[in-house]
């Protein structure tokens, strides 16, 4: 699954994470680190085949 993403400029050259969580064992997994571009814009490319919860964090903030 490939994810587009388009934020404000302001988030340019922040860092985007993207964790898989898991609620029964709470061992959560870093799946991917990555910087926003200049222009805001971020490609995040996730090789999951099954529904699953994840937490999007930029510059150590959560999202989702």
């Amino acid at each position: 699954m490939i994810v587009l993403a388009s934020l404000s400029t302001g988030y340019a050259g922040k860092s985007v994470t993207l964790i898989l969580v898991n609620y029964e064992t709470r061992n959560d997994k870093l799946i991917l680190h990555t910087q926003i571009g200049t222009d805001g814009k971020s490609t995040l490319n996730i090789s999951e085949k099954e529904p699953q919860i994840y937490d999007l964090g930029v510059d150590n903030n959560s999202l989702v």
